[in-house]
């Protein structure tokens, strides 16, 4: 990524270990802690505070996802996948109960980001899409 007068950004160890780590475990997602977690179980001494700053960045840059779960569950993250499995745009499905999240690729709704750009001049993030609701378990509970 450029940024002006064609310089590269200003990228710091610990944001290339946290990007590496995210790459590790494509198609996956982790809480700001897990990750945390996770690195210093590698030996790596990133404070909590720099992750989150770090995934924060990433995902201005268009490299990590920010995922919600339910109420009260932290965020989760996960690598954008832009390249890789063909780029495919694909959903996330999150339970707002137990904060299950499930990835997705569903042919009806790829006609989702077509009409709501026609219909409503908004263009849906092509690779980190999210619908929030109740998962059959939880919605059967009630």
């Amino acid at each position: 990524m450029k940024t002006e007068k064609n310089k590269s950004p200003y990228v710091t160890k610990q944001r290339r270990i946290i990007l590496s780590f995210l790459e590790e475990q494509r198609g996956r997602h982790y809480s700001a802690l897990e990750i945390s977690d996770r690195l210093k179980e590698r030996g790596e001494s990133i404070g909590q505070a720099t992750v989150y700053r770090s995934l924060e960045k990433l995902e201005s840059e268009g490299l990590a996802c920010r995922l919600y779960s339910g109420e009260g569950q932290p965020a989760c993250w996960m690598l954008c996948e832009k390249d890789g499995d063909a780029g495919e745009r694909h959903y996330h499905l999150v339970c707002r109960k137990c904060g299950g999240l499930t990835h997705i690729e569903c042919e009806y709704l790829e006609k989702l980001a077509p009409h709501i750009l026609a219909e409503h001049g908004f263009t849906l993030d092509p690779f980190c899409n999210v619908l929030y609701g109740l998962c059959r378990s939880c919605s059967s509970d009630e």
